[in-house]
């Protein structure tokens, strides 16, 4: 019997920004490719469930490599990143762009807001909890392995770093 070595395709998967993109299902890491590819996957995952402009990803695979048919690149790039994520992520066509659809549970940034929202009304010991569990999420510089978005606003923090 074969495994996929992207683990069981009906698990979700979890998208991992805090600190270097990184990809899984249940305990299996997800190969989504190099350069291009997963800069898209990223900036998609820092926008998540939001659209991001068509222009903006061509722009960003420019910084790459400026390929002939800029738009043909992006949507190679979706191409496989559809077939490396599916079932359980979705990367959507909007007016003028492209969204990735993700559960909160499947980005680890949404599930560290979600814990840090719900210290806020906690006691003391509850708070502390919650807080080293959302501090346990961060694994470094979020997206530190993609160049093309060290400059954008919400991946130069950190807990840790402040603002660069």
């Amino acid at each position: 019997e074969a495994t996929d070595p992207a683990g069981d395709p009906g698990q979700p998967v979890r998208i991992h920004i805090l600190g270097p993109l990184a990809v899984s299902r249940a305990a299996t890491d997800v190969p989504v490719g190099r350069g291009a590819r997963r800069a898209v996957l990223a900036r998609l995952a820092l926008s998540a469930n939001a659209p991001v402009p068509m222009a903006e990803l061509v722009a960003m695979l420019g910084e790459v490599r400026p390929p002939q048919s800029p738009a043909r690149a992006v949507q190679t790039c979706l191409s496989k990143l559809r077939a490396a994520l599916r079932p359980a992520a979705v990367i959507g066509r909007t007016p003028g762009g492209y969204r990735l659809d993700l559960a909160g549970d499947q980005l680890d940034h949404a599930e560290f807001r979600r814990l840090v929202r719900r210290s806020r009304p906690a006691g003391p010991a509850e708070a502390l909890e919650l807080l080293e569990a959302a501090l346990a999420l961060w694994h470094g510089d979020p997206l530190s392995d993609i160049p093309q978005l060290q400059d954008h606003p919400w991946s130069s923090r950190s807990p840790t770093s402040g603002s660069r």
